[in-house]
């Protein structure tokens, strides 16, 4: 039960007119009771993830895996007793970035001291709503003129570090050991002016400038960062990859027929499930996310994004609402899934089989994923319909 609840099975019996002060006095004591017990539970927890963090910062390679292998069950076990998205994304995101900072620590001090460089979060460590498992999207930027074969190898190090304490490595390989994501300042400016001049001829796609709109600053230097950091506005300029990254988003299929039926994969090792990616939570968080920079919203967590375009007015109170909801169900879906394939030892997948939810949890992601094809109606009518700009 939690505190709401708890808090409100005491007050029902709460009524002046008809209790003496001294009966109210009691049910006041029993509110404060139930809220210390609340308090003291959850400064037990901030201690416990202080203590993950003070020991990560002085960690070498072989305690970091330990560490984060602990931190993940910390967080399994924080969802189990609150089921909080949130609480998960703070112990996930705060833990992997202070992980990363630490490995990079310790390569710079047996590599370098490398010339100023900043290394970048991207995707959902960027958002920091990292989930109990994940992999490394990240970018790094170096002063002009330094070495690039001397970041080529930091980043190498860096990488395979990560990968060897449990953050494997990204599949499409968004890392700086891809020189895609890995060069100096003056040529990360360069590369987004030509692509907002070119187009699709240009060095970046628009999924690339996509995962740019993410980019959060994670240690480094801050000079470096805030020049990179003033592009980001620009990356919406080129109106046609614009287009096609909202028509990629605004038109994708979500996996809900007629009557509110899931569409399941048919054949394949997937038969009989559903992605709760591609048809889910990304097609909320990227279109969130394109809406945001679009209007000029600085920006990177989907919540508070989602926040900023209601006080934009971009979209109403209800819906808002009822997207801050969706992406509370989806996401702890995913949280739930996840905690069952990390506790017998499978791999992640984003593959769910809705039939393996009871009747409320399969109406909750009907919710949600209704919810999501209504944002998809607005920002068409929004963006195509004549009601942008």
């Amino acid at each position: 039960m939690s505190l709401y609840e708890k808090i409100n099975e005491i007050l029902k019996h709460y009524s002046p007119e008809r209790l003496s002060f001294k009966e109210r006095l009691f049910i006041i004591d029993k509110v404060q009771e139930k809220i210390k017990e609340e308090e003291e539970s959850l400064r037990k927890k901030e201690e416990e993830f202080n203590r993950f963090l003070t020991q990560i910062s002085q960690a070498d390679l072989y305690e970091l895996k330990k560490l984060h292998y602990f931190l993940t069950r910390f967080a399994i076990k924080v969802f189990e007793e609150t089921s909080s998205v949130k609480d998960v994304h703070l112990i996930c995101s705060e833990g992997r970035d202070a992980v990363a900072k630490r490995v990079i620590e310790m390569t710079n001090s047996e590599l370098g001291p490398f010339p100023p460089f900043v290394w970048v979060a991207l995707g959902s460590a960027g958002r920091k709503e990292e989930t109990l498992s994940t992999d490394q999207d990240y970018l790094l930027i170096y002063e002009d003129g330094a070495d690039d074969v001397i970041f080529k190898e930091m980043a190498q190090r860096v990488v395979d570090s990560l990968e060897e304490v449990g953050i494997r490595k990204c599949k499409g390989g968004v890392m700086p050991t891809n020189e895609k994501w890995r060069s100096s300042l003056t040529e990360w400016k360069e590369r987004i002016e030509k692509t907002i001049k070119m187009g699709k001829k240009g060095p970046l796609s628009s999924l690339d400038l996509m995962i740019l709109m993410d980019s959060r600053f994670l240690t480094g230097d801050t000079t470096l960062w805030e020049g990179f950091r003033s592009m980001m506005p620009r990356l919406v300029e080129n109106k046609a990859l614009v287009r096609e990254m909202l028509e990629s988003m605004i038109f994708i299929p979500l996996p809900l027929g007629l009557f509110g039926k899931f569409i399941l994969e048919k054949d394949g090792p997937h038969k009989g499930k559903l992605n709760l990616k591609t048809g889910g939570w990304a097609p909320l968080v990227v279109l969130i996310r394109l809406m945001a920079c679009l209007y000029r919203i600085d920006e990177t967590s989907t919540l508070k994004r989602i926040e900023a375009l209601r006080d934009k007015e971009v979209l109403s109170s209800e819906l808002s609402a009822d997207l801050v909801e969706a992406f509370h169900i989806l996401i702890g879906m995913r949280i739930s899934f996840q905690k069952e394939q990390i506790l017998k030892g499978e791999e992640d997948s984003n593959f769910i089989d809705p039939s393996l939810l009871n009747p409320q949890d399969q109406k909750r992601l009907r919710f949600a994923l209704r919810k999501i094809e209504e944002l998809q109606k607005h920002a068409n009518e929004v963006f195509f319909g004549g009601g942008y700009g």
